[in-house]
């Protein structure tokens, strides 16, 4: 059974509660889907990757997934209002 831990006052980390191996992370609003680490799979090769998230975090020189379309954080009016009130609660 997974563990969870508020990393910010609008999103959910779930974890390994023996390990700590990251599980999910979802954002604290009704709509909000559930990421699932692909590395916590037992088979990550039956997953499909559909979109990337986080671009603006991709470091140049790693090629993974070129094909594959991506999302940058925060890319509209409505994201940055959110994360504008973002307080995090990781030290």
């Amino acid at each position: 059974m997974p563990a969870f831990f508020a990393s910010s006052n609008l999103a959910t980390r779930g974890f390994c509660r023996d390990c700590g191996t990251p599980l999910t992370f979802a954002y604290n609003t009704p709509e909000a889907r559930i990421y699932v680490t692909i590395g916590s799979l037992d088979d990550p090769e039956r997953a499909d990757i559909e979109i990337q998230y986080g671009l603006e975090g991709k470091i140049s020189w790693v090629e993974f997934c070129e094909d594959v379309p991506g999302e940058i954080t925060g890319d509209s009016a409505a994201a940055q209002a959110f994360f504008a009130g973002m307080k995090s609660n990781q030290a």
